[in-house]
């Protein structure tokens, strides 16, 4: 009898989960977005192709589906002597920020065309580094892999992913 109750109380637990994942929101907007690999394709040329498509209102890349990580991992250090912090992370585009509906806390998006690394942390990045607030990191250096220096353009605004 008690092992039934046991079983009863968890399966309601994982349902009630389930059902409360189900209609959170995820802090982006996750609908009526395509994803697929290129497989060797030219993200500018497939990005020129897609915008000719009616229906169509914007295009990005990125490394991943964002909401399901398949970003890779570095290190991220505010100062050389400081202890570095795993970060997960994409890599993406100047347009992902406004077709996902990202918002920033701070600072401003990816500047377009950019050859050098630039950064868009979250706040919970930002507090793991050591900064007081969002605006502090903004214009700040970061090391990435404890070899490259790469300054922090913008903070975005916490979500639950």
């Amino acid at each position: 009898m008690s092992l039934s109750l046991l079983i009863t109380i968890g399966l309601f637990t994982m349902y009630r989960q389930f059902a409360f994942m189900a209609t959170a929101d995820p802090g982006f907007r996750p609908d009526n977005i395509l994803t697929f690999k290129l497989q060797g394709s030219k993200p500018a040329l497939l990005a020129q192709e897609l915008k000719n498509l009616s229906g169509v209102q914007a295009v990005s890349a990125a490394s991943g589906n964002f909401g399901y990580f398949r970003g890779g991992q570095l290190r991220l250090m505010a100062n050389r002597t400081d202890k570095p912090q795993q970060i997960n992370y994409y890599s993406a585009d100047e347009a992902f920020v406004p077709m996902m509906g990202l918002q920033l806390a701070a600072g401003a998006n990816l500047l377009p065309h950019q050859q050098t690394p630039q950064l868009l942390l979250n706040e919970a990045a930002v507090l793991a580094l050591g900064y007081k607030s969002a605006g502090e990191a903004v214009g700040s250096m970061v090391w990435l892999n404890d070899s490259v220096q790469a300054p922090v353009r913008g903070v975005l605004k916490k979500f639950p992913l």
